[in-house]
């Protein structure tokens, strides 16, 4: 069952104190209904079903008008060895479709190369909570593959698509105004009486998007959620989206599910040599090893991951 738009502000109020009164009001209206829509599997899974048929359609038109075949594409994902490029038709299908969405709502996406793609930014490893505030607070989308524990590199973006494409609530607002302003909301100092000293350093990210699995027991974060079909958890959208919608979503779940499976066997996440040669290919097109890069080019890939942003 959904929480309620009053829920979700008077928990936030234990710990954002301007919550109350110094928030515009217009801004904590779409806190309240962003939590409730986002806890909302039923609502949710219109705009998730709008995103597989969105990825349909472009693979479609990338074919000239033949028809996709989903099973093919869903082996296509799962099967590919390690350093084979997947079906043009297919590549690159849930970035082009999530950035297309971003763009036109203002957020800021990087450009890889002239004339290539704007992507968003990606997160090399843990970005220490006010630099990574501050990503939010620049407009910012970004894809997290270092995260573990089934978080989905891709999980808050779907979240904010979901969002952006939903009609319920917050017609004509800008919503990448409101993702900045969310970027720039953290607990108020001084330091939080009710946990651990880790809890100061969170605010209203954590609250709205970033909350714990529904199997999470950690201590680290006083933002839970009692099921798994409350999608303000990236853990539970992941884990929902690649077990429990597969008939509904199959692009979009078995993608997310190779994609996952993908990030653990290469254990970039804690190889640090692997880091290095997966940042390497995402800069240097064409070369694959840390390696083969000469001094300075090794010096641009360690800097980037010493940053943690790509």
């Amino acid at each position: 069952m959904p929480v309620s738009t009053d829920e979700v502000i008077n928990e936030i109020k234990v710990r954002m104190r301007g919550a109350e009164k110094e928030w515009p009001s217009a801004a904590r209206t779409l806190t309240g209904q962003v939590g409730h829509y986002l806890s909302d599997r039923q609502g949710m899974t219109t705009e998730l079903g709008q995103l597989e048929a969105e990825m349909h359609h472009l693979a479609n038109q990338r074919l000239n008008g033949a028809k996709l075949d989903v099973q093919a594409a869903q082996s296509d994902f799962h099967s590919r060895a390690s350093g084979e490029k997947i079906a043009t038709h297919l590549q690159g299908l849930l970035t082009t479709v999530l950035s297309q969405v971003e763009f036109a709502n203002n957020f800021v996406l990087g450009v890889r190369a002239p004339n290539k793609p704007v992507r968003a930014v990606t997160l090399t490893g843990l970005v220490p909570a006010d630099e990574f505030r501050q990503i939010i607070e620049k407009r910012q989308p970004f894809k997290d593959p270092t995260v573990s524990y089934g978080h989905g590199e891709f999980s808050h973006r779907i979240q904010w698509y979901c969002v952006m494409k939903q009609t319920g609530f917050g017609k004509g607002t800008s919503w990448t105004d409101f993702y900045s302003w969310v970027g720039t909301q953290k607990h108020d100092e001084p330091k939080t009486a009710d946990g651990p000293p880790a809890w100061d350093s969170l605010g209203l990210w954590d609250a709205l998007v970033d909350r714990a699995g529904a199997n999470d027991q950690s201590t680290a974060t006083p933002y839970k959620t009692a099921s798994l079909d409350d999608f303000r958890s990236p853990e539970n959208l992941h884990a929902s989206i690649t077990k429990n919608f597969t008939a509904s979503l199959p692009l979009l779940s078995a993608f997310l599910d190779a994609r996952e499976k993908k990030r653990e066997a290469s254990r970039i996440r804690n190889d640090a040599m692997l880091l290095k040669n997966y940042v390497t290919k995402k800069v240097y097109r064409g070369k694959s090893k840390f390696s083969d890069l000469s001094t300075d080019e090794q010096e641009t890939i360690d800097n980037i991951i010493r940053n943690r942003i790509l």
